[in-house]
């Protein structure tokens, strides 16, 4: 059986299969799937207008996002990413360091959120790394 990549939205299948994967499919597993694929819209629609920053960067950064979305969906139930306030916030970096996170994917997938916060909109604000209690990176480990 033969195996190809036919273009970015479709996986590995036998020809003929119908696997195309809608974009916004919320995660498995997830409590309130209509919450996070409501959330998700909102962050790729941020995603897909902007412009700033590197495009790696913005894809590391939209991955935070997603993460943050299950996250704030089943904790919160929160249906606008502009609403996301700094006890949401306070709330996932406890959580990544809970989960034992290293120190460097912490402070990046909370720099990605802070930035996506940014363009939704939001007038709250959020905590900046040293007001966290973060673990600190190490040097060559």
């Amino acid at each position: 059986m033969e195996y190809k990549r036919i273009d970015p939205v479709r996986v590995y299948a036998p020809p003929g299969a119908n696997t195309t994967i809608p974009e916004n499919l919320p995660p498995p597993g997830a409590i309130n799937p209509g919450l996070v694929k409501n959330l998700l819209e909102q962050v790729t629609s941020i995603y897909k207008h902007s412009n700033e920053k590197s495009f790696k960067t913005r894809v590391r950064y939209y991955e935070a996002a997603k993460r943050f979305c299950r996250f704030l969906a089943d904790n919160y139930r929160l249906q606008k990413f502009k609403n996301v306030e700094d006890r949401h916030f306070r709330a996932y970096a406890e959580y990544l360091k809970e989960m034992g996170f290293s120190p460097a994917t912490i402070q990046s997938d909370l720099s990605g959120i802070r930035f996506f916060h940014r363009l939704s909109g939001s007038k709250n604000k959020l905590s900046e790394n040293n007001c966290l209690d973060l673990p600190k990176r190490a040097v060559g480990v």
